[in-house]
């Protein structure tokens, strides 16, 4: 089954944040390629009401970073872990009501 991919592309890596702040109790789902160049789908949020409170980080987390870096660090509900994803690499998100839509980075 192929997945429909919304219209709308997030082409910066602002908007990924705000996606992921927002994605409540289930997630989204993100797919994008490893370093290695393996495709990898995570399970993610950085909704911090649904991070256990053992990783929540000790100081303040600085929303410019990930613009800075285009890397955003992000919780994975199913590995119960932070992980990285590259902007770069990212494809698509998937969000909790189902939406899909595809990351652009160089749009």
């Amino acid at each position: 089954m192929t997945k429909k991919i919304e219209e709308f592309e997030i082409t910066n890596i602002s908007d990924l944040w705000s996606m992921l702040v927002a994605s409540g109790p289930k997630g989204s789902t993100v797919k994008f390629a490893k370093k290695n160049g393996a495709d990898r789908l995570m399970r993610c949020t950085l909704d911090f009401k649904f991070i256990p409170e053992k990783f929540h980080p000790k100081g303040e987390i600085d929303p410019k970073a990930p613009e800075l870096s285009n890397v955003i660090n992000v919780f994975d509900l199913d590995i119960v872990g932070w992980r990285s994803i590259s902007f770069n690499r990212a494809e698509w998100i998937q969000l909790s009501d189902g939406k899909i839509m595809k990351i652009n980075p160089g749009g």
